[in-house]
């Protein structure tokens, strides 16, 4: 005879009656179960306020000719003053923005004085937000990338390529693929537009495995100092415009 059990039924019958506070404690726990995943979002949006409020005040003291910074967490956190401490800069990164936002949010991010370049850090946000769609964040980085030159017809861009992630942890996705397509993607798409472009998917940064290096990196994605340091000399090798206004 075949026993059924009736132990998932009833916690979820539990569960459900927690939910419309018929049980004692409710609220509390479909608060908690409900909205670990809200809070997240709510300290982002938080977050980028905060972060756009910051970029407003640094606009009012950003002289003509500065460099603007653009994308998410990357850019946020890279310390550009520390390497080009001569050239003035607007770090106009927002962590955790993919592409689209960022570029919805153009207006609020360029400052009102003429700019001497622009370097774009973007798609990694959008990868990581959307697995499996590398081609919808090469896409969603490329928008971004137009609406800067329409914002900016004459100004120089520099693009710099997404990273792999550190190895990750045993049973996680292997995301090397998706990194590739991106990279690829993004090269074209610099090209196709005349901006200057950095594979900073290459060593010293990335090993033989295309995996980003360990004493390069902080976690699974972002750079440790010694990883901005290898990235900053990166972008200082680019030709033209911006890469003259960033040597060190």
């Amino acid at each position: 005879m075949q026993i059924v059990s009736f132990a998932p039924l009833a916690l979820a019958v539990c569960l459900c009656l927690m939910r419309a506070e018929v049980l004692p404690g409710g609220w509390r726990l479909a608060h908690l179960i409900e909205n670990r995943y809200v809070a997240k979002a709510r300290e982002r949006a938080w977050h980028g306020l905060d972060r756009l409020e910051q970029i407003r005040a640094a606009q009012r003291s950003t002289p003509e000719g500065a460099v603007l910074w653009i994308g998410s967490s990357t850019v946020e956190m890279f310390p550009v003053r520390q390497h080009w401490p001569r050239t003035p800069h607007l770090n106009a990164g927002i962590a955790a923005t993919r592409a689209d936002h960022l570029a919805r949010l153009l207006p609020q991010l360029l400052p009102p004085l003429p700019l001497g370049g622009v370097v774009v850090i973007a798609g990694t946000a959008d990868r990581l937000a959307l697995p499996h769609a590398p081609e919808q964040a090469a896409a969603a980085a490329e928008r971004l990338l137009d609406a800067l030159r329409r914002a900016l017809p004459t100004t120089p861009i520099v693009v710099v390529g997404p990273l792999p992630e550190r190895a990750p942890a045993e049973g996680a996705a292997d995301t090397r693929a998706e990194v590739q397509t991106l990279r690829t993607r993004l090269r074209a798409a610099a090209a196709q537009r005349g901006l200057a472009f950095v594979d900073a998917a290459q060593d010293p940064l990335v090993d033989e495995q295309f995996r980003l290096r360990r004493e390069c990196s902080v976690d699974e994605v972002h750079l440790s100092p010694m990883g901005y340091a290898h990235l900053a000399r990166m972008i200082s090798a680019v030709e033209g415009p911006v890469g003259a206004l960033l040597k060190p």
